[in-house]
């Protein structure tokens, strides 16, 4: 922190009257055992001060709020009030900054004063919420969306992680033998193409590496019915655990009127690990024991009872081990990081597409909670949208004002840089606000949108509406203007317009919108106009703007008009003239309502893809075909930067504007739409492809495909686009590679011919020179230096070439194809998407899951032919429903699945391409499938042939044979459950997003490395304080963070686990993000020299990639060859060329020999054997690869000769070794074998 911060910050001193009580658990878990009757309580009133600093523009609200976090945290206190000591001085707890306080006060400090409040049934209720909590009751695995759906565990924990250890080099020299042989010498020369100069490691982090590799789930034959352990959360064990088995309200709930009179609350019930029930009535006082038992209502105080102000004081003072529990959960905690263990305060876990079938206890304590204290949506949650409104209102007002800060020149450069701080402050707080209101509105709808679908609560028409709370839900379907890919649309371009409006001072409304897609259906949840009544007739909407659905007549109101084109030159729309008007022709859908506007029609703003829908008559037409805004942004951005320097600095922002404006009423024949439809198909489709298959930048699986796809602007429907550019790629480079080959071939006999002559002249050379030296002898004559061999310069006598040191071609043929896979992967897995979304749109919801299992047995049971649809919900076993008269047979399912291929991306998958994907390591197309419907199959071992089934049944012990019930197919009816999709347009943080990228800018400038690592911490500490501890934008900027900033202090190790252990919490071990995540982690402890927790990341990506990706993935390669030299880094050769073996058993497998990387590691290989004295496999190896590099560079390449002279040398060095065995068995031979003494008996 700069001295400027410090000098920002104020000291606050908190005090704590004496009656509040306080305890220390650690202190007193440890006197336990000591405890006698003259200190019988752990619970002690005493004073009590807490000191701490907070930023002189810090709201002293906040203060206040984190106090009672605080305190609710620490102490176990709730029912508490924070007030400022000094009398007198007048305050707003939302507006009043500190620095504002300590101007009217006598000190320098914020004295603050803690007092106990009385309880009322919100205090009880939120106490004893946030009781259970703090006691167990609140695992790692909960979070908001629990009660619709399981979050999956990860095991990260078990980790065998160290801290970083520096690594000294050895300092002392190795002395040379006196004497070797030609073995070591060949030896030695492997060892200096594989030594790394630079680390030395110890000879305990040596034997600590060897330890690890040990382990290595490399060495272990992955089957493709099995998934690792990192990906079904092996060995898991719960972090959080109870400290108590029970804490309930009691049947003797609500409390009669004639006890509420006396002060009760609530009553509640207690039991203990150690089954002590303890009955407790909850009081305007506080906590206390009653008389009451299971069969008695006897609320009134127990004699000798206590009132306790918290229910943590009164077990520690009323159960035996209750602090043994608590301490031994304190400190379990305590050891480790936190994102380890607490609940998300936004977003949610991961729920992937397993999940784990624990026992259900039931979730009683909230449904009495909310019965008790009738539970309803709040105001805050009801008003949501008029809340949203005054803060999204407050933005634009505060982003205009600092807009005219800016401009006006009659304030100085230091006031302007105060008011420019202020304003930051103030829009990071209503940005918090702003995505704070999202938060709550989804958990609003989405219990309403579950209870829909699970028909706990019906609609109020035939059309599926159903309103509640100024939000209306409605069940989407294929009609155009409600259909899902309508309002797919209608999400993406509400989050773009949120930063719009912001910017531009535009005064236009929208609703709060949030998707949810379940069980195949589609719902969407929308706000109403606060100034809508909707519970009666009357109505205050005035369509202006827009094709009025009524009269079927164009509107464009001049208010309305002058809105919309504040911001429709961001859309690139270009303004037409009607009636001798300039309006902008999009049917936006505009009501007036009390004199403000609100759009109904979001999709308008962006163009269609006309073009598409003309060549692809087949295509869906709900699915509401449009382009991408940021492919839109970056083809006009492109046109901008083509146009001549002194152009581009002469345009105005009208003729900026008109530069890149599209005619939305004739798109078909507007020269801009067509060359931004040229844009994506000429330039940036091919592009990715290049990029993609050049630079070895291959998505790790398909849903990492569709991420660079959406990254570049390109939509999914031109999936089929990206596998026909690939394909012609494919065949460009087959080309190129057989040309090479030919060209290779004729150099190699030109070489041949070459080698041949040089030998000739060689022979000549030697036998001219033999003459002369014996014609010297013979006249007793001294030999010049010049004939003597060893001083001939042979290279210039025989005018021998240089070798061919051209860098080799390497061709990505594994590249491209797996592009070309994973695009057909995710083709395949959408088709099966659309198909059950059609199939369940008359199935009732306990069919459902019947459904996926009679699909998933016809893709991937051991029993294809005989999967049988079976009825879970045995009510319906008699009805019929649409999908039997589609789907009876596994050629039927592949039949529907290839016509909604071609419908949805003009693509024919053929039955090859199916049928490997549904029995070459099936797991990968599940997941896929899982996860584009929002299904989970349960963690547990599944067989997809009979063979392995088989295999299994014989390994069962007899005793279980017995009772055993044979499984008819893969999958049952039990193995599936559904979770909900949610899709919110939430805001981003745009503002810590701004300040992220000028920090990074900051970084790239020398010398400014301590200015960027203080604004990226602010920025991570600013999502933390917005979206909790526990969030995804954290844990990738602070692996950013440690990657881009090289300083002492920051605990490199501590945040890359952070970072890791969050983003497998919230988004899986096996993401493509956390897998790219743990490869950079691995790297980066490397360069750490912590080499350790390098191997066991590494060993863990293998371990995901194994179950996950494609066999031979490039990231499996990658990873190999940084373990070998991690191997080798530790001496542990046999490891090393175990790792080599392999990834040429992988190149082989599925690259095959048209590369040179195979023979280069043959090569490397080699050298490792070598290492090891292990002549024989290197010289195969070799053998191997020589006629491979002739092929792939040519024989006078250098590869080619250094392969060459290596078979030379170990030919030689194995010829010696046989001879010397010969030698030795000979020697062995003439010497007479001892004699063998017998025994004998003494006489």
């Amino acid at each position: 922190m700069s001295e400027s911060d410090n000098q920002n910050l104020v000291e606050v001193v908190l005090t704590l009257a004496k009656d509040i009580p306080i305890v220390n658990i650690e202190t007193s878990a440890k006197k336990n055992n000591k405890k006698n009757k003259e200190s019988s309580s752990y619970v002690v009133k005493n004073d009590y001060e807490l000191d701490f600093s907070v930023p002189g523009e810090a709201i002293i609200g906040d203060v206040f709020v984190s106090i009672y976090s605080n305190c609710a945290n620490t102490l176990s206190l709730t029912n508490i009030d924070v007030s400022l000591s000094e009398k007198g001085i007048e305050y707003d707890e939302s507006s009043t900054t500190v620095k504002e306080i300590i101007e009217q006060s006598s000190s320098k400090k914020l004295n603050c004063v803690l007092t106990l409040k009385e309880f009322n049934g919100v205090d009880v209720s939120y106490h004893v919420s946030a009781t259970r909590q703090e006691l167990g009751f609140v695992d790692e695995l909960t979070d908001e969306k629990t009660t619709y759906s399981k979050a999956f565990p990860t095991n990260f924990n078990n980790l065998p992680l160290v801290d970083a250890t520096e690594n000294k080099a050895e300092e002392s020299e190795v002395k040379e033998e006196s004497a070797k042989t030609i073995d070591d010498a060949i030896a030695e020369d492997a060892a200096k193409k594989v030594k790394n100069e630079q680390i030395k490691l110890t000879d305990e982090q040596a034997e600590d590496l060897k330890q690890l590799f040990n382990d290595l789930s490399i060495s272990k034959k992955q089957e493709s019915n099995k998934l690792s352990s990192a990906v079904i959360a092996e060995n898991y064990k719960k972090i959080v655990k109870q400290c108590v088995k029970e804490i309930v309200y009691t049947k003797y709930n609500p409390v009669p009127t004639a006890f509420r009179l006396k002060g009760h609350i609530a009553y509640l019930s207690v039991v203990t690990l150690e089954n002590e029930i303890f009955n407790i009535t909850a009081a305007t006082e506080g906590f206390y024991l009653s008389n009451s038992t299971n069969n008695k209502f006897d609320p009134s105080k127990k004699s000798d009872a206590k009132v306790y102000t918290s229910l943590v004081g009164l077990l520690l003072d009323n159960s035996k081990n209750f602090i043994t529990h608590l301490y031994q959960q304190r400190t379990s905690l305590k050891n480790l990081s936190k994102n380890s263990y607490i609940t998300p305060t936004t977003g949610q876990l991961n729920r992937g597409w397993l999940f784990n079938n624990d026992s259900y206890t039931g979730d009683l304590f909230n449904l009495m909670n909310r019965e008790i204290n009738q539970y309803e949506i709040s105001n805050d949650e009801a008003d949501i949208f008029a809340k949203w409104l005054e803060k999204k209102k407050t933005l634009i007002e505060l982003v205009q004002k600092e807009r005219e800060d800016e401009k006006d020149e009659s304030i100085d450069e230091q006031e302007k840089m105060t008011m420019k701080q202020q304003t930051y402050i103030e829009k990071l707080q209503l940005e918090k606000e702003l995505i704070s209101c999202y938060e709550i509105f989804e958990k609003v709808t989405l219990k309403t949108i579950m209870k829909l679908a699970s028909g706990e609560i019906k609609p109020i028409d035939e059309s599926f509406i159903y309103i509640n709370n100024g939000i209306a839900y409605k069940c989407l379907d294929d009609n155009i203007d409600v259909s899902s890919g309508y309002y797919n649309c209608y999400s993406n371009i509400t989050k773009i317009l949120h930063s719009i409006t912001n910017s531009t001072d535009c005064n236009l409304r929208y609703q709060m919108c949030i998707i949810v897609d379940f069980a195949g259906k589609r719902f969407i949840a929308e706000t109403f106009s606060p100034d809508d009544n909707v519970h009666t007739s009357e109505s205050s909407d005035e369509f202006v703007y827009g094709l009025n659905p009524e009269t079927e007549e164009w509107v464009y109101e001049e208010g309305a008009l002058e809105e919309i084109k504040k911001i429709s030159k961001h859309f690139h729309v270009k303004n037409v003239e009607v009636d001798g008007k300039e309006v902008v022709p999009l049917d936006l859908g505009i009501v007036k309502q009390r004199g403000k506007y609100y759009l109904s029609k979001l999709p308008s703003f962006l163009p269609t893809d006309v073009l598409f829908q003309k060549s692809h008559p087949n295509y869906p037409v709900e699915k509401h075909p449009v382009f991408n805004y940021q492919l839109i942004q970056s083809w006009a951005t492109k046109k901008i930067l083509m146009l001549p320097e002194e152009e581009r600095k002469s345009l105005t922002e009208e003729s900026l504007a008109a530069l890149t404006a599209m005619d939305f009423t004739d798109l078909e024949n507007d020269l801009n739409f067509q060359d931004l439809n040229n844009h994506l198909h000429n330039v940036v489709i091919p592009k990715l492809v290049d990029d993609i298959c050049s630079n070895d930048d291959i998505p790790t699986d398909s849903e990492h495909l569709v991420s660079k796809l959406h990254s570049t602007g390109i939509n999914i429907r031109y999936l089929h686009e990206i596998i026909a550019k690939a394909e012609q790629l494919s065949t460009k480079e087959n080309e190129d590679y057989e040309n090479l080959l030919k060209e290779n071939e004729v150099k190699n006999a030109e070489y041949a011919v070459y080698n041949k002559e040089i030998q000739e002249k060689a022979t000549n050379l030697y036998i001219e020179r033999q003459k002369e030296i014996q014609k010297l002898l013979s006249e007793g004559k001294q030999i010049p230096e010049e004939l003597k061999f060893e001083n001939m310069d042979l290279d210039k006598l025989l005018d021998i070439r240089k070798p061919n040191r051209e860098t080799p071609r390497v061709f990505n043929f594994y590249g491209i194809n797996t592009l070309i896979t994973l695009a057909k992967y995710e083709i395949l897995a959408r088709s099966i998407k659309h198909l059950i979304k059609e199939m369940v749109i008359d199935l009732p919801l306990s069919l459902v899951t019947s459904l996926l299992t009679f699909i998933y047995n016809l893709l991937f049971g051991f029993d294809k032919e005989s999967a049988k649809f079976e009825f879970l919900d045995k009510y319906f076993a008699n009805k019929k429903y649409a999908f039997m008269e589609v789907i009876t047979d596994r050629e039927s399912l592949i039949k529907a699945i290839q016509g909604k291929a071609e419908s949805y991306f003009n693509y024919k998958l053929d039955d090859e391409f199916i049928n490997e994907a549904t029995s070459v390591k099936p797991f990968i197309l599940i997941k896929a499938i899982n996860k584009q419907i929002g299904c989970q199959i349960m963690n547990r071992k599944y067989f997809f042939t009979t063979e392995q089934y088989d295999a299994y049944v014989s390994s069962l012990d007899k005793k279980i044979l017995k009772t055993y019930v044979k499984d008819t197919n893969t999958f049952n009816v039990n193995d599936f459950t559904m979770i909900p999709k949610i899709k919110k347009p939430s805001p981003d943080a745009e503002v810590s997003l701004k300040m992220w990228n000028t920090a990074l800018a900051t970084l790239a400038q020398p010398g400014n490395e301590k200015i960027a690592l203080v604004m990226m911490s602010e920025v991570i500490n600013y999502l933390e304080d917005t979206y909790g501890s526990l969030n995804f934008d954290s844990a990738i900027k602070l692996l950013t963070l440690i990657r881009t900033v090289k300083e002492d202090n920051l605990t490199v190790n501590g945040i890359t686990k952070k970072a890791l252990v969050t983003l497998e919490r919230l988004i899986g071990a096996d993401s493509y993000i956390t897998i790219n995540a743990l490869q950079n982690a691995a790297l980066l402890s490397a360069t750490e020299n912590n080499f350790h927790n390098s191997v066991v990341y590494f060993n863990r990506l293998i371990e995901i990639a194994q179950s996950v990706l494609l066999d031979g993935h490039s990231l499996v390669l990658n990873t190999l060859n940084q373990l070998s030299s991690l191997a080798t880094l530790a001496k542990d050769i046999k490891t090393a060329i175990k790792l080599h073996y392999l990834h040429l058993e992988l190149l082989e497998n599925y690259s095959g020999l048209k590369s040179v990387a195979y023979p280069i590691m043959c090569s490397k290989t080699a050298n490792l054997l070598s290492i090891n004295k292990e002549f024989k496999q290197a010289l195969a190896l070799l053998v191997k690869a020589k006629p491979l590099y002739e092929k792939e560079l040519g024989a006078d390449h250098e590869f080619s000769l250094t392969c060459a002279s290596q078979i030379n040398s170990l030919e030689q060095v194995i010829d010696g070794q046989k001879a010397q065995n010969k030698l030795t068995e000979a020697q062995g031979a003439k010497v007479p074998a001892p004699k063998k003494k017998t025994k004998k008996g003494k006489k």
